[in-house]
């Protein structure tokens, strides 16, 4: 399996860099976006709707808990990066690569 770009490790756990489009018609990854994992979320950029969103949306695709999903830069970017705990490199890249592939 070949490196994502949007993937990091580091000692606190994962670090993935997205980019959001927001107010979409449902919640998907859709590709890449200069070099950022592109995520489109059905939730408006108001309020940090679309940032729960994003937590919310990615502790269901990791299947890990909300607490474990942080952004950690980017809260009123739609360029972010989020810290994921509780899931092995190895793993969220097999689950990623087959979303992108």
């Amino acid at each position: 399996m070949s490196e994502l770009p949007f993937l990091e490790t580091t000692d606190e756990g994962l670090i993935l860099s997205v980019y959001v489009q927001p107010s979409a018609r449902k919640d998907e990854v859709c590709g890449l976006h200069a070099g950022s994992l592109k995520i489109r979320l059905n939730a408006p950029p108001v309020d940090g709707k679309a940032n729960k969103r994003l937590t919310e949306y990615l502790s269901g695709l990791f299947s890990i808990k909300k607490s474990s999903v942080e952004i950690i830069s980017g809260q009123t970017s739609r360029t972010k990066r989020v810290k994921l705990s509780g899931i092995k490199k190895e793993r969220a890249e097999s689950i990623l690569s087959a979303l992108i592939d």
